[in-house]
């Protein structure tokens, strides 16, 4: 079953959002003395708008991880 348009265009905003965040507070390593992002980050990066729904587990995870809040969803 395919989801109404509006859930879809939320989830790739969220999914936006939540990259937008991930990419303000942690670097991508190419900083003398930061860390890293995982490479299942930079492959969410670019499933963000194809497929959200498999991205935004991926970005939460890694800002819960650097103990960072979400942003609000929806």
């Amino acid at each position: 079953m395919a989801l109404p348009l509006f859930a879809q265009s939320a989830d790739a905003k969220y999914c936006a959002d939540l990259k937008d965040k991930l990419e303000q507070y942690v670097s991508d390593g190419n900083e003398k003395g930061s860390v890293a992002t995982s490479l299942d980050v930079e492959i969410a990066k670019g499933k963000c708008r194809s497929d959200p729904a498999s991205a935004i587990p991926v970005f939460e995870k890694a800002l819960k991880n650097h103990r960072i809040d979400l942003p609000p969803r929806g």
